[in-house]
């Protein structure tokens, strides 16, 4: 069909009336286009389910809070799958800062 060279010999042959194609062929070319996008619609439709769905699970989770106490002990809140499990956090609240910190410090006050 569209693979194949069209010599001028064929089409100049027929009357004019052969050449046209009937209405059918478009008509199944048309339904043949519809067919595709329904079935691309019904392949879509699981996905964008699946997508909302895991979107709706995602925001309705509660945040996760974290308390850290004085001594440096960090656990979460909310958390009632068994004993809290303690995350330690290695500089306390009353640290200095050590010199790389306050040269990014001085850094970025004064790029702002």
């Amino acid at each position: 069909m569209w693979l194949r060279k069209a010599d001028s010999t064929s089409k100049q042959a027929g009357p004019e009336k052969l050449r046209y194609s009937r209405y059918y062929e478009h008509d199944g070319a048309l339904r043949a286009y519809a067919n595709r996008a329904m079935l691309l619609a019904l392949i879509s439709l699981p996905t964008a389910l699946v997508a909302v769905t895991l979107a709706a699970f995602v925001r309705l989770q509660p945040p996760t809070v974290i308390r850290v106490d004085a001594s440096g002990m960090a656990a979460a809140i909310g958390e009632t799958s068994g004993p809290p499990k303690p995350v330690l956090v290695l500089q306390g609240a009353g640290a200095e800062p050590n010199d790389f910190e306050k040269a990014a410090l001085v850094r970025l006050f004064l790029q702002r």
